[in-house]
């Protein structure tokens, strides 16, 4: 009905096309201040609780909708499918040049024109280890890029320690593109080189740009140091910064 929330029925129909759901950070900003400036400046932990609450939300709309139909419910004992939430159309804008160390993982706005695209890669989502001594497997989520590699058998009775092998066929992978963002030509200063900066697209935003697309991304800014050489882990003091994208 027209008396529903814009949100609600944005729920149900991300719910129900299996797309993710997009949260206009204005908005956001106009019901909380504080909610707005906790997603910009740690948005590595807010937005996996707002795919949490978007979740149960969506989990309670499945149990009234049940309830008024009548229905015992029993199919509502199934754990619904997980929403991701997308925020985007931040207050502020950057341009490339103006991406400081005191953005790198806050949540940023950039707008600019894509130059380039890469071919679409899998990129490892979760990971599975099974133990050689006794054949226990673990599943390991990854955190912030990073592999927590379990050091031994968490199994009672084993614990053999370097036991632990990847199971590559019973991991999780999601598609990964790589694409390159340059500064449109009416944001470069006169006699300046364009900037360009390197993004991260994956799920259902990969080949979702194409090269002379003009786009406003909503990301996380990060930086990795660089390595002396790819088979050594010694890292350089230059960091290398690119931008996950959101939206």
């Amino acid at each position: 009905s027209s008396a529903t929330p814009y949100y609600v029925r944005a729920l149900r129909a991300a719910h129900g096309n299996g797309v993710a759901l997009d949260v206009n950070c204005r908005h956001l900003h106009a019901h909380s201040k504080d909610l707005y400036q906790n997603l910009v400046r740690y948005p590595q932990e807010v937005v996996p609780i707002m795919d949490l609450v978007a979740t149960e939300e969506l989990a309670r709309l499945r149990l009234e909708d049940a309830m008024e139909l009548g229905t015992d419910g029993a199919d509502q004992d199934a754990e619904p499918p997980r929403i991701q939430v997308r925020p985007y159309n931040l207050r502020e804008v950057h341009d490339l040049r103006d991406l400081d160390p005191e953005n790198i993982d806050q949540l940023v706005a950039v707008a600019g024109m894509v130059t380039r695209t890469s071919a679409i890669v899998p990129d490892l989502k979760q990971a599975h280890y099974r133990c050689i001594v006794c054949g226990g497997s673990v599943d390991v989520l990854i955190d912030r890029g990073r592999v927590d590699e379990p050091t031994k058998c968490a199994r009672p009775g084993c614990g053999a320690k370097g036991a632990m092998e990847l199971v590559h066929n019973r991991c999780v992978f999601t598609d990964k593109q790589v694409v390159r963002l340059q500064e449109a030509p009416s944001a470069i200063p006169e006699g300046e080189t364009p900037h360009t900066s390197t993004l991260f697209a994956f799920d259902d935003l990969v080949d979702a740009v194409r090269p002379g697309d003009r786009v406003e991304v909503t990301g996380i800014f990060r930086a990795i140091p660089r390595r002396v050489h790819p088979r050594v882990r010694t890292v350089k003091a230059l960091f290398r910064t690119y931008v996950d994208a959101i939206h």
